[in-house]
């Protein structure tokens, strides 16, 4: 292989490859050439070569960054774990919440309703019809605004199980 062949220029360094290619041609005088390289790493770890870099520094500084890593991703993990366990937390503690809410209204349900029942065999219909229809009204109210106000809720608190099925996601595309 000659100097000029390009299967040797792709096995050598970078900038003997640059030195090659402004050789290949002429510069006309006044005119000077200028190249930006550019190298972005996206990771947890550096590249090969860059511990081999921190070897120079230290010897043990790769097995460090490594242990390093190690312990960062089981940090996350485990908070991850735990943030999982607290929203399940969350459900059944709400889930329980509104079981106790029903079975409550359904005490008082029954209650007014059974008052209404014994004011109408005691011959107060009046009566009975008063109690019987605040009983129906207030069981209606409780239901439509402890919904309306449960749900806005969730949704400000980014209850993921309350959004709606048409949220954008980050591409853009709705889930």
């Amino acid at each position: 292989m000659t100097a000029g062949d390009p299967g040797e220029r792709e096995q050598r360094p970078v900038h003997q490859q640059a030195q090659d290619s402004e050789q290949d041609f002429a510069v006309p005088p006044g005119v000077s050439l200028s190249r930006f390289e550019s190298f972005v790493h996206v990771g947890p770890l550096p590249t090969p070569e860059m511990l081999k870099g921190y070897e120079e520094i230290a010897k043990d500084f790769p097995e460090r960054l490594l242990a390093m890593s190690e312990r960062q991703a089981a940090h996350r993990i485990a908070q991850e774990s735990k943030l999982v366990e607290a929203q399940i937390a969350d459900l059944r503690a709400d889930r329980h919440e509104r079981r106790m809410g029903q079975l409550f209204g359904l005490i008082i349900a029954l209650g007014g309703f059974t008052v209404c029942g014994v004011s109408v065999a005691f011959d107060h219909p009046d009566v009975a019809k008063w109690i019987g229809t605040g009983t129906l009204l207030g069981l209606v109210t409780v239901m439509v605004t402890g919904r309306a106000f449960s749900g806005r809720t969730r949704r400000q608190d980014g209850d993921p199980a309350d959004a709606s099925d048409s949220q954008p996601t980050q591409e853009g595309h709705t889930s």
